[in-house]
């Protein structure tokens, strides 16, 4: 009928306008100069990244222990902020409430947990 090929063609001109539009915006976003990132930014870890406040990595590769990792994560964010601040005190208590709690074991330079039997040394 009429009305069919009225809309199939006006549907095929949508398309094509489409088509172009899309062609034409990726031509453009190509063309955009995106400038490196400086070196002086940092770019946060997947665990900030995840809304966790810190930028610890749970170690799992010999490390398979159940453990509340909520629990863990809220702890080695209070940790990393009372380091932060200077207080020394504070973190080393939660440090240890990490390991007596969780047998966790926390490693700050490489920025890495593990819990357990996974605890390398």
């Amino acid at each position: 009928s009429t009305a069919a090929r009225n809309t199939m063609l006006l549907l095929t001109l949508k398309l094509v306008s489409l088509s172009s539009w899309a062609a034409t915006s990726v031509q453009s976003f190509q063309q955009l100069r995106i400038p490196s990132r400086p070196s002086c930014i940092s770019i946060p870890s997947p665990s900030l990244l995840m809304g966790l406040r810190h930028d610890y990595e749970r170690d799992i590769s010999s490390d398979t222990s159940n453990v509340d990792v909520d629990a863990v994560n809220e702890l080695l964010g209070e940790r990393l902020r009372a380091r932060k601040t200077g207080d020394f005190d504070i973190a080393d208590q939660i440090r240890d409430q990490l390991s007596a709690e969780y047998c966790v074991t926390v490693f700050d330079q490489d920025k890495v947990w593990v819990t357990g039997e996974g605890a390398r040394s």
